[in-house]
């Protein structure tokens, strides 16, 4: 069994692998969504995030959430945070999916 600390989040793991780098999966998807290394095998980026995709039309990443398209972003941090906001605006506010995706758009305008 080998002690190393995992490449993601620099947490102790013991694994009985030697070549083992990440504490869990998540931690994994995590750090190559960072480093940019998921990729499809036609070469089109992977964000790992289920909802966010990538539209190779537009370069943009799509934002879907539960069913409902939200939103296009430049990048693949902006895209998951507003889907991320979206989630917070439907627990916290107890809204629909329409009405918190009606707040979000209106906090992205007022923050331009």
């Amino acid at each position: 069994m080998t002690e190393h600390p995992c490449k993601n989040c620099l947490a102790d793991i013991s694994h009985l692998r030697s070549d083992a780098e990440f504490c869990s999966e998540n931690c994994r998807d995590v750090w190559h969504r960072h480093t940019g290394q998921l990729q499809y095998k036609s070469g089109i980026p992977k964000s790992g995030v289920p909802g966010v995709t990538y539209c190779t039309k537009l370069r943009h990443w799509r934002v879907k959430h539960k069913k409902l398209y939200l939103c296009m972003k430049k990048t693949l941090e902006e895209a998951i945070e507003a889907k991320e906001r979206h989630r917070d605006l439907m627990l916290v506010c107890r809204a629909t999916a329409e009405r918190a995706k009606e707040l979000l758009i209106e906090e992205m305008k007022d923050a331009r």
